[in-house]
């Protein structure tokens, strides 16, 4: 049977080929941001205890702003959402919940940061 894939899911595939293979967070990250909506800052803002594999939920809690430093450099920084109404609960698709298993399980995830730091996707 053939597989329909949406043109998200075609960007996300390409960004992954065109790392070489080597950007399996570029891929996780469209794809999470396409299959829930989420904020891009939402996005960043996931830790691992806010992903319930085994439920097929997502809390979204918190995201991550740009804002200067002391310096005056922008930097990003950890923020609350933007309204209490913006912390929620999204119920995942199965393809997510594949694509964030496969990535929690290689060695190099941050064992607390879904996503450690933006990303570099080329398409």
């Amino acid at each position: 049977m053939a597989k329909i894939l949406t043109e998200a899911e075609r960007i996300a595939g390409k960004a992954y080929t065109n790392s070489g293979g080597q950007s399996y967070v570029a891929y996780a990250v469209l794809l999470t941001a396409y299959h829930t909506g989420l904020r891009i800052g939402e996005v960043f803002g996931l830790l691992w205890e806010n992903i319930n594999l085994k439920e097929r939920l997502i809390h979204v809690v918190a995201d991550i702003v740009e804002a200067k430093n002391e310096a005056g450099k922008y930097t990003l920084i950890p923020n609350d959402t933007k309204t209490a109404a913006s912390i929620r609960y999204i119920k995942i698709s199965h393809k997510l919940c594949e694509v964030l298993a496969k990535l929690r399980s290689q060695k190099t995830h941050h064992p607390v940061i879904l996503f450690l730091r933006p990303v570099r996707i080329i398409i």
